[in-house]
């Protein structure tokens, strides 16, 4: 990130996700768990703010259909990612 000159972009921190108030930020979260816990986490990713988006990588979202879904091909193989906006993790 340094390299490119990202750093003042991005923030990253080891929280509990599970307890954050997720209500005034982030705009994006990105999220690598197995499909119970994103379960779980729905509820809190439902608090951001309008506007957020919310990345999935190899999992989805409880039963929610996601805005998008593409393959990423890697070295390790290919990964499905999925990505949800607040409006639809709300059912708005």
């Amino acid at each position: 990130m340094r390299q490119h000159g990202l750093e003042r972009l991005v923030t990253i921190e080891e929280r509990d996700i599970f307890t954050l108030d997720l209500s005034n930020g982030p705009t994006i979260v990105t999220v690598y768990l197995l499909p119970s816990l994103n379960a779980k986490l729905l509820p809190q990713l439902q608090k951001l703010p309008l506007g957020a988006r919310v990345i999935s990588v190899a999992h989805r979202l409880a039963d929610i259909k996601p805005d998008e879904q593409i393959v990423v091909d890697t070295e390790l193989g290919e990964f499905d990612v999925y990505l949800w906006t607040v409006k639809t993790l709300r059912g708005d």
